[in-house]
Formats: structure tokens, sequence, C-alpha cells
């Protein structure tokens, strides 16, 4: 199972100037050691004030050692 982890402000290197999204292991304790998973996400962000739209589809390999996966450079 996935989360969606989310920093409205950035984080990291982004901090105060992007959105930072990353997916995230929900329970990473209850897999298998070692284990891994493939994962097909799909993200969509509507801009309220124009409408306007940034899609993002990705696949990934998401192994039980490396619990987030995602972009700090969102929007």
């Amino acid at each position: 199972m996935m989360k969606i982890v989310l920093y409205p402000k950035g984080n990291s290197d982004r901090k105060g100037t992007h959105i930072s999204l990353f997916l995230a292991l929900a329970d990473p304790e209850t897999l298998p050691p070692r284990s891994k998973t493939c994962v097909e996400f799909s993200l969509r962000i509507v801009y309220r004030m124009n409408r306007k739209t940034n899609h993002c589809q990705k696949g990934c390999l998401v192994e039980t050692e490396v619990t987030v996966h995602g972009n700090s450079q969102v929007v």
C-alpha cells in the first residue's frame, strides 16, 4: 500500500520555492525484507486560477529499503 506525502512549501533544497510530492510505502515494516513491487501511478494537478493542468504518469520499482519515491520540484 502506498501513501502520498506532500510538502506544500517544498522540502530539502526546494524549500519555499516548489511543491514537493512523494509516494511512500504506507507500512514498509509489514513487507518481507528486500521485497520489490512495481508501482504505476498518475498525478494531475489542476490550477484553479487559470484551469491549466500539470500531468505526470510514471512507473517505478519500489523496494522495502527505499521507502519514499518522488520529486522535490513538482510545481
